[in-house]
């Protein structure tokens, strides 16, 4: 089966096509795209850019997050699949009627329980076999549930033990898949690479001591603001996992960003910046920096970008709303005192939706 003909996690479309207008304008910003227009030639200009074949393994792994972070229920339930579970070795599967069905059935059992029909118990008990299964086809819903209940209950008393059940659930998989092979195929690259992005979110030791590595070279380097040696995967642990000292130095990075390079490295690291960090002591700083300081270097999309990035998770909505309630007074004179700013809009629309 050639690689195109098998439908993988960021290739989708769909999603683009729930978006609001606000999230199309920050999206299309973050890949470089002219982010004019109306809603329809927005989501017109972000599938073209999605369905584009020649991505890179970053932009390709970027691209199936935001599937995952937005996908929603787009068919309605089929049930009545008897699976046949068993360990199964990594190879490539045709879309057969299990691998299909098999898919489904957790697609249909987690929206069921977002829709409160089914109990979540269940619903985590019917991935227990997924530790076996090697079926890529299967695993696709897998992350996208990983991905979704994962940001609801990041500051949840549970969540702790959620991670230790999604590293239960993908280390084995990982140890499988073992070391990339040049000539392998890309339904197992793409394995690979959304394996190991959700163990290294999930507190990986492995991934978060190469992160801490990889971040260092970077802090040691004669001049870090030529270039970004980390790898994107890394960027993420590293600011989330790493101290207040590391998470600023990324920060600097983002302020003293020379114009002669790639904008769109700029607005990764600052969406990393702001979405994948947990302490509401690093967001306090990024808002009040951004909003108050009127730092020449901070334009009004990345405030957009930076309200966008925080609502992905619980964690970063809390403290956006606390934010807003401890500087409700500077932040409405900042925006003006009608209310009637884009900026004071998006800010107010972002927590109320």
């Amino acid at each position: 089966m050639e690689p195109s003909e098998c439908q993988y996690p960021g290739e989708g479309v769909r999603w683009i096509h729930q978006l609001r207008k606000e999230e199309l304008v920050a999206i299309a910003h973050e890949f470089g795209l002219d982010k004019e227009g109306r809603v329809g030639e927005l989501r017109k200009r972000l599938s073209t850019f999605a369905q584009d074949g020649g991505h890179t393994s970053e932009i390709s792994a970027r691209l199936a997050e935001l599937e995952s972070q937005y996908a929603k229920t787009l068919e309605p339930p089929s049930w009545g699949v008897s699976p046949d579970v068993g360990e199964r070795p990594l190879q490539e599967s045709e879309p057969d009627l299990r691998s299909s069905q098999l898919a489904k059935l957790l697609h249909d059992a987690w929206n069921l329980a977002y829709a409160g029909d089914l109990g979540f118990a269940t619903a985590f008990n019917m991935t227990l076999f997924m530790k076996f299964e090697r079926n890529h086809i299967i695993w696709n819903p897998v992350f996208t549930f990983i991905d979704q209940i994962g940001r609801r209950i990041d500051m949840s008393e549970v969540h702790k033990k959620f991670e230790e059940y999604v590293l239960t659930l993908l280390t084995p998989l990982y140890e499988e898949l073992g070391a990339e092979i040049e000539t392998e195929d890309n339904w197992k690259k793409d394995l690979r690479s959304l394996t190991k992005r959700f163990l290294c979110r999930s507190g990986f030791p492995p991934c978060i001591k190469e992160a801490k590595n990889a971040l260092k070279v970077w802090q040691n380097t004669d001049n870090p603001n030529l270039q970004n040696p980390v790898a994107n995967l890394y960027i993420c642990p590293a600011f989330r996992w790493g101290s207040i000292d590391e998470w600023q130095f990324g920060l600097e990075r983002v302020i003293q960003f020379p114009k002669t390079r790639i904008q769109s490295e700029r607005t990764y690291l600052l969406k990393t910046l702001a979405g994948c960090s947990t302490q509401p002591e690093k967001i306090y700083r990024l808002l009040e920096l951004s909003i108050f300081e009127e730092h020449s270097n901070f334009t009004e999309n990345d405030q957009f970008l930076i309200f966008s990035s925080l609502t992905g998770s619980s964690s970063g909505y809390y403290t956006l709303f606390n934010f807003l309630s401890d500087y409700w007074t500077p932040i409405r004179q900042k925006y003006g005192r009608l209310y009637n700013t884009l900026m004071w809009f998006h800010y107010i629309h972002t927590l109320m939706r």
